[in-house]
């Protein structure tokens, strides 16, 4: 159960906070629970339509979040 030192980071997944969630010890690990806003599909500049679809976007954010948390 969390207590009140259980830490709750809201975390935009780019590049960076994956680098920074993926270099966490263990310890730290367990005493947090990131809430993970998966940024929106890419565009294309010149057409303005998506350069993925929903599922493949998502299916690519869950596999890096797999990665970095462990």
């Amino acid at each position: 159960m969390f207590d009140q030192f259980h830490y709750f980071p809201l975390v935009k997944w780019k590049r960076a906070e994956r680098m920074a969630i993926s270099l966490l010890d263990p310890t730290v690990k367990s005493k947090i629970t990131p809430i993970i806003e998966i940024i929106p599909i890419p565009r294309d500049l010149d057409t303005g339509e998506q350069t993925k679809n929903l599922e493949d976007h998502v299916g690519s954010a869950s596999k890096t979040i797999e990665t970095a948390w462990g």
